[in-house]
């Protein structure tokens, strides 16, 4: 192994130097199993990220294959045009009756 030499807050160092006690482990034990457990975590989530990435991938691609839904707007728009083309005609009876 080769030693390494870190400055940590006086606060840190106690709350090591309480694990290692409680566990009746060196103080030198202990930061290397934290240290590895951080590493090890980190490298699960690179992993983890991987996998989502390729699930959105794999998603996207399902998603853009899959026909379309109806536009909600579009049909509501579609169907409001009889409502608005009625209300042309009122208002050219109206502007003719006016004349």
């Amino acid at each position: 192994m080769k030693p390494t030499s870190v400055a940590l807050p006086s606060e840190l160092t106690e709350r090591i130097d309480q694990v290692a006690r409680d566990s009746e482990r060196s103080r030198s034990y202990v930061v290397r199993k934290l240290l590895e457990n951080a590493l090890t975590g980190e490298d699960r989530l690179r992993a983890l990220e991987a996998i989502a990435a390729a699930g959105l991938e794999a998603n996207a691609a399902e998603r853009a294959s899959r026909p379309r839904a109806p536009n909600a707007t579009a049909i509501a728009a579609a169907g409001s045009t009889a409502g608005h083309d009625a209300v042309r005609v009122h208002q050219k009876i109206a502007a003719g009756n006016r004349k």
